[in-house]
């Protein structure tokens, strides 16, 4: 069997090369919701194993998303669930209905900024 989830969260991160060669990673999220789902799905295998993926769309020509990644590849992004749709998306078995959900999530409602990562202590 398979079914429909949306993965909780307040934020994704991303990579991003505006500033050179290397990555600096990005902090993306929803300002003013404290959270909201990423599309995912799931299944369970008669072997007793299951298997999860998330969803996600081109991003090429989104605002925000497209600055995302390494330069010269395909720009991607999770599908988003705004949190009062995740009965929606839970509950979802048509196709075609589900297909409404894969759109990139406006860019005037999201936000993005660095995100270092805090320095990895070695253990003695």
């Amino acid at each position: 069997m398979g079914c429909t989830l949306p993965l909780p969260a307040t934020a994704v991160y991303e990579p991003n090369y505006e500033a050179g060669p290397k990555s600096t990673r990005y902090k993306i999220w929803l300002p003013g919701e404290p959270a909201f789902g990423i599309a995912g799905l799931w299944r369970d295998w008669p072997d007793g194993t299951y298997s999860f993926t998330m969803l996600t769309v081109n991003a090429d020509k989104h605002p925000l998303m497209n600055r995302m990644h390494a330069p010269g590849k395909e720009k991607r992004s999770v599908v988003i669930v705004p949190r009062g749709e995740w009965d929606d998306w839970l509950t979802c078995r048509d196709p075609e209905r589900a297909r409404s959900f894969m759109q990139p999530y406006p860019a005037t409602l999201m936000d993005a900024a660095p995100a270092l990562r805090s320095p990895i202590r070695k253990e003695n």
